[in-house]
């Protein structure tokens, strides 16, 4: 926390205190809430709160004499707040002090003090603590993919990524031949190959290059197909969640074939060789190009011979869409795969003067934005300089736009940039209006102020608006994600679209799948979301790996038909699935439509094919035999077979096209083959649009066993006049199986699309062939989507070109270039060719070293013709691969000449040159039903069901998705609560929810609503019982799964806090009604400085809380590292102070010198790359006041452009001076923490490339830039790691021990999370926060875990589970370590860091009852009347033996040994048996050099539950040290470590 921060807090708790102080500006009284303590009413016993009500009132009316409490007020009824009747006597009521003090002369009058205000403590989790999801639903149907092979054609992998973690996988199977070429530790039972076919060396066969992925993209696809579960995967490090591919335990094969330029056509003909060679199951190229003819397009070539092993193949459709036509990878034996979106939206809806509200999105996560009206402005409309209405920088210069929300319209630049734009101009907000291309597929981002980027259509509607007021004001409302939006899925607007351009009688795209914001894995930072086609084939890989898994017999066309004849056709509203311009998509944007991977297990019937099925269909293409022989690698003659047309090819889709005036019928016949029950009967049911009639026979198939085969003939008619291209659909349907098969109908000849040409290059003068280049080249890592076409913008008008798409364009020609093998002056150098061959005759070769040996040989024979021996030596030293599986042939560097005169030799079939492919780049197991269901560790406690969790806190967020109450039982019949939300907003999950703002005491009850305005409620309500959320996230960025700690308890909501504070009388009050209630835990992440128990509200009702069974759990406080911070330090609560967890935000800081320190950081890096930069420390450089904490104006002067600059934490937090780092010019920022904080790091999203350090490391930087004339400095980001090395230690803030009241009771009592906690929040829905309030109800949670398991266990008994089995050691096995990576004592860490798995189980507890309190309160000197208002029963301290702090039954042992004294110090403590019946504990004593201690007996031995022994333990002083030491008391069993620390004050 930043020291202004600090001082806010100061200001606004002391402003608080002033309003409620009850002092006019003049020094006079007026009446305030004090809490008053009365004897109880002797011999009654009151039933109802109305009797304690009037009770209280008569006491008051009674004192209205004395006290003129009548004559100034009126009745003196009216004076009463609130009536207390269960965690304390008395009531609180508005009073002066001289009221209180005429009071005190009452015989009912025990004790009365002025409610005073409280403050909220803010500042992984189920997973780090142990609570996992260990079953996976539908994944069990097909055991997750186990056993199947995917390789990947991609930029490679990332080693020892999460995703390729192998934990639990078995072995590959027998087949594998492949090799892993990264080092040996990175490739494992996941990621079982990896190989790189980029800067290949022809002469050894390996590549000069790495597998290692540099870009991303490769990481991404393998793992959304296969990755392994990460449970703490997240996008920029905001939010843990659990990541997965579709096939989770299947293996994967990475094939290098793309580097930073394009991918290779005779590189990937090389790895899907080796691929087949390997023994892949599934091929997945998220890879393409603009379609060719199939023999001269390598994919088509490799995939078509790779069907023939049985692979099946899955490969994107292309980013070019919407344009018709724009499909890629077209083949029928592949899956073409399109996009589309899920059903999640990051809502921020723009509010108009008017009232209307327009759907729009961001990412943006408001810090202080308020939704309030303010002016808006479209510079369109109030200046002429060119691309203003695209708030191009330099373009609002001069447009008035400060503290206004500025529309602008997407073009030359993206919206981040934008909204940089408008922020400098002095924007206080932004409205995006989409493409027009893109209609209503947004793809939100996170800018740089509070935006939404609305759809097209609600741009236009803005603009008018504008135009019809002279004050045109808006807002934007952040409603964070939301699920279930309406209409989804619909198609991605990138996605590309048919009809093929090379077989148009085939329908083009098959399938669509999730292809926008997926969330998998990458280079760096570890998880990334990415659009495009790309995303959406490793979707379809994956789920074709399940279906190949539970069906292995399958062919690759049945699984194929399979996933078609599945899908559904119909969006979550019941209508068809629309397109980026909401109308119904058309087939040749969803082909058959959207994957269903629940029911392409089991289809019932496929349209199944063969390798050879394919080649009277290719003969029919007008191939020639040539063409043909080449693709499928045996002697063809088309005149000898029966060629077919495109549409009789057994395809799971039809496509018909009817001419004008012809009254012929079309027939087609299919075949389908029973893979569902032997004995089934289907009847045909078939769809036709006007115009058209169709016939289907037979009507009816009846099958007698599997796999048994049925043909169908379906005739077409043209029944009418209209033109143009209709659907239809034909379904098999039987008792439970529906098949579909989407039909596309061409009525009347239409304008041909243009069409590539399909004769073969050898007919033509030169053997190669030319492709018409596009001369656009996709962003191809894009986040906003492929930018594979040219995009729209301007004024809602078109313009033709981007920088975005120049950039694009140059890095294209340019690649092409360096790949024409053209010399500057024209001359031909040799390029990559690839070959085909005919085989060799009567050999069969067994190894790739005689194909290679063989194909050098050819080469070798047309030297002379080609004249390659005299120009380059050695022909064998031209050849690149050998290939043997998916073609025959090979590729070589050779000319056009060479290959002309190659084309007579006798051997020739074809060849042409490889060419440059690029990447498709633009929830998802959850989406799609892979649904994770056990929960592990929770199931020993039914993860709290029927227990009651209170909350004192700011309220709740009424429908949040952490209370939704799916699956949970009623609360049980004790619960007495009320809800004062509306009846909809409470269930079985929130069971009430009341305020104690405000409160009228005369009707006891709030003119408050108990509705959440702060977000901090919500987010410790949800911590501590919080429902399974699946897609919750941070900011919009990652689906992934919250949960409170007891998912399934109730929760009860108290709000006594608004923005101000927290009063302790209203405290009081909701403390009274809890109990009365029913609840069984009550959480307060709640505190003030400690004040004596008797005054303290929060100590007072907990202690009569605990005496009617209520386990009660406080926040430690945030005031630490400073000693004697800690608050809420009575010893009947649980104190809980805040550790870290095990995971960092790494963004390393390397130096000059060639050191790397650990930093931290939120940002993002959009293009920041890590290479040296100089590196400035203002301090060094300017006298300016404050220009090392890099305030505002200081930086004015100083050379920072360009460079890193350094910088302090100190008056203004890390982002404010980001900002004020990138105005200046600064390339990027290290950030010194705080000295008092050393190692706690809170990473946070700065505006440039920046890495917050340690203290110490500051303090080296600046030595490091003191050292040298010229020093330079780099971040590098490694994004989230998990595991990080002594974890988990004390959070810097954490309050301390020892306890101001009570120092003989060690204090705080144990540790949990409490740093960067993602749990529910009122807007947006979920929120990252740290503090003591944190961790406050992760234990809440827990001990309600133990109090289902253990019904009959008091609160001190669940404490001292808690405590005696907390862990103390970090995970490298040392102490675990405070802010400054000391070792930490004990009243930083209580008992220990909390271990829930071993606080089920104890073995014994040191239990206490309300009455063992009474003698340690006199013990504390408190007087009579003290001890009895606070125990509620009459109290004399001078009848009783009173104890000493160290002698209370407290786990946890403090002792003060004096100097120069003999004397021992003794103290008895009782354990109680909560383990076996029978069983033997064993005492082990560690004491502190200069301490003996012992303890008797030394064994305890017990015969059944519940059983008590006591043992003494005494302390003596055998050195002259002095201070406090620690040490510690166990009792070992076979099975349980009881372990109490011991804190020794030595003096």
């Amino acid at each position: 926390m930043s020291l202004s921060k600090h001082a806010l807090s100061l200001v606004l708790y002391l402003c608080a205190s002033f309003l409620r102080s009850g002092l006019h500006v003049d020094g006079s009284e007026e009446p305030m809430a004090y809490i008053v303590h009365v004897k109880g009413p002797e011999k009654v016993d009151f039933d109802v709160a109305d009797q304690w009500s009037d009770w209280y009132s008569s006491l008051l009316e009674s004192a209205a004499t004395p006290l003129g409490l009548a004559s100034e007020e009126g009745d003196p009824r009216s004076r009463l707040i609130y009536s207390y009747r269960n965690v304390m006597t008395g009531f609180s009521a508005r009073l002066t002090p001289r009221e209180v003090e005429a009071m005190s002369t009452m015989d009912w009058f025990l004790h009365a003090y002025p409610s005073r205000a409280y403050r909220l403590q803010t500042t992984h989790t189920p997973e780090f603590l142990g609570l996992r999801l260990r079953s996976h639903g539908l994944w069990n149907e097909s055991n997750m993919g186990e056993g199947i092979i995917i390789g990947l054609l991609d930029t490679g992998v990332t080693p020892g990524h999460p995703s390729y973690d192998d934990h639990g996988m078995p072995p590959p199977p027998a087949k594998w031949k492949g090799r892993c070429d990264l080092k040996a530790s990175a490739c494992n039972n996941k990621l079982i190959g990896a190989r790189s076919f980029i800067n290949h060396d022809g002469r050894d066969r390996r590549s000069t290059g790495t597998p290692v992925d540099e870009e991303g993209h490769g990481t991404h696809t393998s793992s959304t197909a296969a990755g392994a579960f990460v449970k703490r995967a997240n996008v920029n490090g905001f939010a843990p969640g659990v990541a997965a591919g579709m096939a989770p335990r299947s293996h994967i094969a990475a094939y290098k074939v793309c580097d930073e330029t394009a991918c290779m056509g005779h590189d990937m003909l090389a790895a899907m060789d080796a691929a087949v060679d390997d023994g892949v199951d599934v091929l997945s190229f998220s890879i393409s190009a603009d379609p060719i003819p199939f023999h001269s397009d390598p994919i088509a070539q490799g995939t078509f011979n790779a069907i023939g092993k049985g692979i099946f193949i899955s490969c994107s459709a292309g980013n070019e869409g919407p344009d018709p036509g724009s499909v890629n990878n077209d083949a029928p034996w592949v899956l073409t795969v399109g996009a589309s979106t899920t059903d999640r939206v990051f809502l921020a809806s723009v509010k108009l003067g008017n009232g209307r509200k327009l759907y729009g999105e961001s990412l943006y996560r408001p810090r202080s934005f308020k939704p309030k009206m303010l002016p808006l402005v479209y510079p369109g409309f109030v200046t002429a300089k060119d691309g203003a209405y695209m708030c191009i920088n330099g373009t609002l210069d001069g447009v008035d736009v400060r503290g206004k929300i500025v529309l602008c319209q997407l073009g030359d630049i993206d919206s981040v940039q934008m909204s940089e734009v408008v922020k400098k101009a002095g924007g206080a907000g932004m409205i995006v209006v989409n493409y027009p291309v893109d209609g209503y597929t947004i793809t939100a981002d996170d800018h740089v102020l509070p935006a939404s980027l609305v759809p097209y259509a609600y741009g236009l509607e803005i603009q008018a608006y504008i135009n019809s007021t002279s004050t045109p004001i808006a807002t934007i409302i952040y409603h964070g994600t939301v699920i279930h939006r309406p209409h989804s899925p619909d198609v991605a607007s990138f996605s590309a679209r048919g009809p093929s351009q090379i077989t148009p009688g085939i329908l083009k795209p098959d399938i669509i799948g999730p292809g926008v914001n997926i969330l998998a894995g990458w280079n760096s930072p570890a998880f990334a979301l990415i659009s495009g086609t790309s995303m959406s084939c490793p979707h379809l890989s994956g789920i074709a790996a399940l279906i190949k898994k539970a069906h292995p017999g399958w062919s690759p066309a049945a699984i194929k038909s399979a996933i078609m004849t599945t899908a559904y056709v119909t969006d979550n509203t019941g209508g068809p699935i629309l397109d980026e311009l909401h109308h119904p998509a058309d087939l040749f944007a969803v082909g058959a439509g959207h994957v269903n991977p629940r029911q392409a297990i089991d289809p019932g019937l496929v349209y199944d094919l063969t390798q050879e099925d394919y080649v009277p269909y290719l003969c029919g293409l007008g191939y020639n035999d040539a063409a043909v022989s080449a693709l499928t690698r045996k002697p063809v003659r088309c005149s000898s077979l029966k060629s077919i047309s495109q549409g009789e090819l057994n395809y799971p889709s039809i496509s018909v096209k009817l001419r004008a005036n012809s009254s012929k019928s079309v027939s087609y016949t299919r075949t389908v083959t029973n893979v569902g029950k032997p004995t089934s009967i289907y009847a045909v049911k078939i769809d036709m649009p006007k115009g058209v009639s169709a016939s289907v026979t037979p009507t009816t198939f009846s099958f007698k066993k599997v796999n048994q085969k049925k043909s169908f003939s379906i005739s077409f008619r043209r029944s009418g006049g209209r033109s143009g291209r209709v659907s239809g659909q034909l379904r098999w349907v039987s008792r439970k199986h529906v098949v579909r098969s989407p039909i596309s109908i061409l009525l009347k000849t239409l304008l041909p699309l243009r069409r590539l040409t399909q004769n073969p290059p050898w007919q033509t003068p030169t053997p190669t062939m030319t492709v018409e280049a596009k001369f656009v080249m996709m962003d191809p890592y894009s986040r906003y989507k492929g930018l594979g076409k040219i995009r729209d913008s301007g004024p809602l008008l078109p313009l033709w070109w981007s920088s975005k798409h120049a950039l694009s364009l140059v890095l294209y020609l340019c690649a092409s270039f360096l790949r024409s093998g053209l010399h500057v002056d024209g001359s031909e150098e040799p390029k990559a060719y690839i070959v085909h061959v005919k085989g060799p005759e009567k050999v069969d070769f067994d190894v790739a070293d005689q194909w290679s040996e063989w194909y050098s040989s050819l080469l070798e024979s047309a030297a002379t013709p080609l004249g390659l021996a005299s120009e380059e030596g050695d022909p064998r030293s031209r050849l690149i691969y050998s290939y043997r599986n998916v073609m025959t042939g090979f590729s070589a560097r050779l000319t056009p000449r060479e290959v002309e005169a190659m084309s007579t030799m006798d051997w020739f079939l074809h060849a042409y040159p490889s060419r440059a492919y690029r990447l498709q780049t633009t929830h998802t197991p959850e989406f799609l039903g892979l649904r994770l269901r056990s929960h592990g560790l929770w199931n020993e406690s039914n993860m709290g069901e029927g227990i009651i969790i209170g909350l004192l806190d700011t309220g709740v967020t009424p429908g949040h998705p952490s209370y939704d109450d799916h699956g949970m039982p009623p609360p049980p019949a004790k619960w007495k609560g009320r809800c004062d939300l509306k009846a909809s907003a409470c269930n079985n999950k929130l069971i009430g929810a009341r305020s104690f703002i405000n409160h009228d005491g005369r009707d006891r009850r709030s003119t408050g609503t108990p509705v959440d305005e702060e977000g901090h409620g919500t987010h410790t309500s949800s911590t501590a019982a919080g429902a399974f959320v699946k897609r919750a996230n941070v900011n919009g960025f990652a689906p992934g799964v919250a949960a409170g700690m007891a998912p399934r308890a109730h929760i009860a909501a108290y709000k006594v806090c608004d923005e101000i504070a927290c009063m302790g009388h209203d405290m009081l009050a909701a403390m009274d009604a809890a109990v009365d209630d029913g609840v069984d835990v009550l959480s307060f992440s709640i505190g003030a400085d400690p004040i004596p128990f008797h005054s303290d509200p929060i100590a007072q009702g907990t202690f009569n809380a605990i005496s009617k069974g209520v386990f009660i759990s406080c926040s430690a406080g945030n005031e630490g590292p400073d000693p004697g911070s800690v608050n809420n330090d009575a010893p009947w609560v649980l104190t809980v102070g805040a550790s870290t967890t095990d995971r960092v935000f790494l963004a390393s800081v390397k130096l000059g010198n060639g050191r790397k320190l650990y930093g931290e950081s939120l940002h993002r890096p959009r293009s920041f790359k890590p290479k040296m930069l100089p590196l400035v420390y203002p301090g060094f450089v300017t006298a300016k006041d404050g220009a090392y904490m890099c305030i505002n104006g200081t930086l004015d002067g100083v050379d920072v452009r360009g460079k890193i600059v350094l910088c302090q934490l100190g008056v203004i937090d890390s982002v404010q001076m980001s900002e004020v780092v990138k105005k200046a010019g600064g390339a990027g920022m290290i950030v010194m923490n705080y000295p008092v904080d050393g190692y706690t790091i809170t990473a946070d999203d700065h505006v440039l490339p920046a890495s917050l350090v340690p203290y110490a490391y500051g303090l080296e930087i600046q030595a490091y830039i003191n050292s040298t004339s010229t020093p330079i400095a780099t971040i590098i980001y490694h994004g989230t790691v998990i595991h990080r090395p002594h974890s988990p230690d004390v959070a810097s803030f954490s309050a301390r021990g020892p306890s101001q009241i009570t120092p003989g009771i060690l204090k705080p009592d144990i540790i949990g999370p409490g740093v960067n906690i993602l749990a529910g929040w009122n807007s947006p829905a979920f929120a990252l926060i740290s503090g003591t309030s944190m961790s406050c109800p992760h234990l809440s949670g827990i001990a309600a875990l133990i109090k289902k398991a253990h019904p009959g266990w008091s609160p001190a008994a669940i404490k001292s589970a808690i405590m005696t089995t907390a862990y103390v050691t970090d995970n490298t096995g040392g102490p675990i370590l405070d802010e400054l990576h000391h070792p930490a004592d004990l009243f930083a860490v209580g008992a220990g860091h909390v271990n829930p798995r071993q606080a089920i189980d104890p073995g014994l507890v040191y239990d206490l009852t309300p009455e063992d309190y009474v003698p340690y309160l006199c013990g504390l000197r408190y007087n009579d009347s003290a001890v009895s208002a606070l125990t509620r029963k009459p109290v004399r301290c001078s009848s009783l033996k009173s104890i000493s702090q160290g002698e209370l039954n407290y786990p946890s042992i403090s002792v003060k040994l004096r100097a120069n004294s003999l004397k021992s110090v003794s103290y008895t403590r009782t354990v109680t048996n909560v383990g076996k019946p029978t069983s033997i504990f064993a005492v082990k004593v560690d004491m502190p050099k200069g301490v003996s201690a012992s303890v008797t007996p030394t064994t305890l031995s017990f015969k059944k539950v519940n059983q008590k022994k006591s043992f003494s333990i005494s302390f003596r002083r055998s050195g002259g040290r002095s201070g406090t030491v620690s040490g510690q008391l166990r009792w070992v069993s076979r099975k349980h470590v009881v372990r109490s620390p011991i804190s020794i004050l030595l003096k």
